[in-house]
């Protein structure tokens, strides 16, 4: 059967305490980096996410005041 570290830290499966030791230190700085990689990009969209919001908000909000100025001009022109 082959050993199937899923890593780049050779093919050949830890044989004493301190290369098992070594291994799982390196396998989980591996993992912490991936992890932090993952939510920086998360909280990057994240970010985004609120920024398109608060963008849609910003519109929407001058659609309405737009809407309210011309009920406004309307209802001046029909006195």
């Amino acid at each position: 059967m082959a050993n199937n570290n899923g890593g780049d830290n050779g093919s050949k499966a830890p044989q004493s305490a301190e290369e098992l030791t070594a291994f799982v230190q390196s396998m989980l700085t591996q993992m912490q980096g991936r992890f932090q990689q993952m939510s920086d990009e998360i909280i990057t969209k994240i970010d985004d996410l609120g920024h398109r919001i608060d963008d849609l908000d910003d519109q929407v909000q001058q659609m309405s005041d737009r809407e309210g100025e011309e009920k406004k001009e309307e209802n001046a022109g029909k006195r």
